[in-house]
Order: C-alpha cells, then structure tokens, then sequence
C-alpha cells in the first residue's frame, strides 16, 4: 500500500516537471500544478496535444493575433458612437489574450476551448487555500471554457470531473450561508453604488469587491444582482477589442441566474408569509439583466435556437415590468431587422403611453432621480434614434428638442455630445437611416460597438450623476417600484443554460 501511495507522488512529480519542461517559453504566462491536473485525469500527453495548436504553438516562437482593424477613416455619420468614458482596464498576458483572442475569432474551435479552461483551473477553487472572489471568478471561466467543449463534442472524462469538482466548490460556498437575505448597504455593496454612481474609474475595484462579497454572503440576492451588472456594464463598456469581455459576460451570466433563484425564493416565502418576509426590490427587472449576458454568448456561439428561446424569454419578463425591458429588449432588437418593429412599439408605449402619467405615479425609468440620474434624457434620445430610423423626421427632431430642455441638460456630461452631434446632423443621420444600405446605420444612443457579439448597451450615460449634484438625503431617497411592478408572481422560465447554450 505505501509503495502504491509512493508511486502516485513519483508520477505526480514527473508529470510536474516534464509539463515545465515540454511548456519552455510559456512557463511565465501559464501557471502549472501538475498535482491538480493529476488528479484530474489530464495527462501529459493532453497537455502537449492542445499546446501543438498553431495559436499556441506560434505565440511560443514570438507569434500573435493581429488585430484585423479597418485601415479606412471613420465615417463621422455613420461610424459615429457616443464616446463612453473608461479610465481603467484590465491588464493580462500577451499570451493568454492571444490565445483567448483567438478563441473568440473561432468560438466553435474546441481544443481552444479546452486548453483556456485548463488555463484558469489552477487559479480557480480548486488551488489549495481559503476561497477568494479572485478564485470564483476563475472557477465560473473555468466552467464555462468546460461546458462550451462538451457542448461542442468533446466527451473527455477529465471535463466531466472538473466540472463536478469546481461544481461542489461553488456549490459549498452557496450552503456556507442558510436562508436568503435581500438586506443592502455593506461595505461592497457601497463601493459598487459610488462606482456605478458617481466614480467609474473605481469600477474594476468594484467587480472585485462584489466577487469578494459573494464569498462572505452567497446568500445575499444584492450581492449576486451587484455581481451581474457589475459584469454587464464593464463588458458593454468594454474597448472594442478587448477580449476580456467575454469573461465579463460569463461571469455576469452565472450570477444572473443565480439571483433570479434567490429572488424567487424570496419572494415565495413573501407569498407564504408576507408579515415575516419581504420582496427584493429589483425583482421585476432580473430578467433583462439575466438575458442580457445569455444572449451575448448565445450570438456569439452561433446558438439561433437559443437565442430565440431568450427572446421569448425576455417578451415574458417584458410583460412583467415593461418600464424596465423596453431598455433591455430595446436595445437589443435595434439593429435586428426582423425584430426591429417589436423593439419600436416596446418603445413608443413606454414614452408616449405609460411615462405620460402624473409624475406621482411614474416609475424610476421615466424619472432623473439618484442611481438614474439622466433616465429621460437616455429615453428621448434614444427614441429619437428609433424615429429617425422609422421614417419620422419631425418627430425625432421634436424629441430631442424636448430632451435639451430639461433642467439638467448642461449637467450631462457624457450624452450632451452625442446629443449635440445628433442636432446638428441630423439630416445626414437621417438619411443614412433612409438609404435602404444598413452597413452605414449609425450607431444608436445606447450602444457600444463590438468585435465579437452583438453590440452591447452601455449604462453611465444615464447612471453616473455626471455633473449634477445629489445631496446625501437625496441620495438616500430610493424610490420603491410601484406595487404593479413589484412582484413577478409568474416567474418565466429559465430558457437555456446558465452560459446560454439550448441545450
């Protein structure tokens, strides 16, 4: 028996040294536990099969992934898009960008898909020590990579086991806590509202404040709605390139699904007994959110049926709150031909019939409130966008119009060129839209042009208070939905996986 144990060690030391050894120039950009993908069952031999890939093996001997921009000058029409402040980014390796690059060039090419989750393993929950937010983002990378290679076709065991190891880790976290807690205001929860609010440049500290939060409080449903939007705002923020926004949008996905559970667990113990618990007041608006990120990765894989399962997904929760999804479905219905209609009517109701009520009885998305500071600036603007692809002129102009006369309009740093820029080509803008060629639209309000993926929406133009101040009493006034908005009672199902594939 001692001699079995003895042989294990001495094969789990080999193993170790012959990867270093077979890795040679990637050693600094790879992190290697030889014991870890032992006992996994990925054996040596895996390991230099997915390394003699030509993006791996090229980047060894001083390859990498050029970047395939355009050489023509931008169209100050038609290439025009709403600059977005971003003061910081995420740095990684010039080897695994090009290496995740590549994968996102060719999201179908599983032997990427394999090496990149064996990449993130040894960082994930399954390196030896206490959990960190750090690891769980890895862990849920990890997961992904493994599920997008046996979804396309790979039935190696080690994935099997990989996934149920990483499973239970994520899985223990989430038992560490009993019950569900919808309490808000701790201290990430706070560094997560200034980020969003008032300081974007804070907003990666954010993302690891909320993952570190996760760990502390897997229970908490703020915690795991903070950890979706976080997610969903630094990827639909993202330089158009960067192919960290793929991490963004898994990591944003797994925690969308994670808090629409909690949620509706809250919620069905509200129904049982109203007097001891309560609703978490976002609740109608998780969907928008939790399809937002499927969706994305849906586009990005080629997955049309499940991409119209969320659409279907997504017509149900708009129904639920349609104050909040016209945004959400919105934006994303834009620039699809054969959705573009529905996302038109979604956005004619909202303005002009279910906004057009007295202020008392309007909802946050037709309000310039705290944590929504420009709302109905974005709205009018964006509307404008709609009418002018329509074929309304007059009534597009007549938005913006109405848009720059409100009070704060001089405050509103980041939409007022963009705003400018409309009013002052607006016939060229217009025309463009009309020329029957869709290559030269222009880009809407909202959205941020991307390599890879739909473009996505983006969120300080309305939710960073800018140059308008808010005094501390009114930022404590947080406006509670109204009661028709504040249950979903109906919950729509969940339409595909948690990374958005149909299967």
């Amino acid at each position: 028996m001692k001699f079995k144990y003895l042989l294990f060690a001495l094969m789990g030391v080999l193993f170790t040294a012959g990867y270093a050894q077979a890795k040679g120039s990637l050693s600094e950009d790879f992190t290697y536990d030889g014991s870890l993908y032992n006992e996994l069952g990925i054996n040596l031999g895996t390991i230099i099969a997915l390394e003699s890939h030509p993006v791996i093996a090229g980047f060894g001997l001083g390859g990498s992934i050029p970047d395939s921009a355009s050489a023509m000058p931008p169209d100050p029409i038609a290439d025009y898009e709403t600059p977005i402040p971003h003061a910081t980014q995420p740095v990684i390796s010039p080897f695994e960008k090009a290496v995740l690059t590549a994968y996102l060039n060719n999201p179908s090419d599983v032997r990427l898909a394999k090496f990149l989750a064996i990449y993130h393993l040894p960082q994930s929950l399954l390196k030896p020590g206490p959990a960190s937010g750090e690891k769980v983002k890895h862990t849920i990378i990890a997961q992904y990579f493994l599920n997008r290679a046996r979804d396309l076709g790979s039935n190696d065991k080690w994935i099997g086991k990989a996934l149920e190891k990483t499973g239970k880790k994520l899985d223990a976290i989430k038992a560490s806590v009993p019950g569900v807690s919808i309490e808000e205001g701790n201290a990430a929860h706070q560094v997560f509202i200034d980020a969003f609010n008032y300081h974007e440049e804070n907003r990666y500290i954010a993302q690891a404040a909320m993952l570190d939060d996760f760990v502390k409080h897997p229970n908490n449903v703020y915690t795991a709605v903070a950890n979706n939007a976080i997610n969903l705002w630094n990827g639909g923020e993202a330089d158009y390139a960067d192919p960290t926004v793929l991490y963004n949008f898994v990591v944003g996905a797994y925690f969308s699904v994670y808090a629409m559970d909690l949620a509706h667990r809250e919620e069905q113990l509200w129904q049982q007994n109203p007097s001891q618990y309560s609703r978490f007041r976002l609740v109608t608006i998780l969907g928008g959110f939790s399809i937002s990120h499927r969706r994305w990765l849906a586009k990005l894989h080629g997955d049309d049926r499940a991409v119209a399962l969320l659409d279907d997904e997504h017509r149900a929760w708009y129904k639920i709150n349609p104050l909040f999804h016209v945004f959400t479905i919105g934006m994303e219905f834009f620039q699809e031909p054969e959705n573009w209609q529905e996302g038109f009517n979604n956005w004619f109701d909202v303005i002009i019939v279910k906004c057009n009520i007295p202020v008392e009885q309007q909802s946050v998305t037709c309000l310039n409130r705290p944590r929504f500071t420009f709302n109905t600036y974005v709205m009018l603007t964006t509307f404008a966008d709609y009418l002018m692809k329509a074929g309304n002129f007059g009534f597009a102009q007549g938005m913006l119009a109405f848009a720059s006369s409100q009070p704060d309009f001089n405050a509103w740093d980041i939409g007022k060129p963009a705003w400018e820029h409309r009013w002052n080509n607006l016939p060229d803008i217009y025309a463009n839209y009309q020329n029957g060629d869709p290559s030269d639209d222009p880009l809407p309000f909202l959205l941020k042009s991307r390599k890879w993926g739909p473009d996505m929406a983006t969120c300080q133009t309305c939710h960073q208070a800018q140059s308008k101040y808010w005094t501390e009493e009114e930022k404590k006034d947080i406006k509670l939905p109204n009661e028709e908005y504040a249950t979903v009672g109906n919950w729509p199902a969940v339409s595909t996986t948690w990374y958005g594939a149909s299967r």
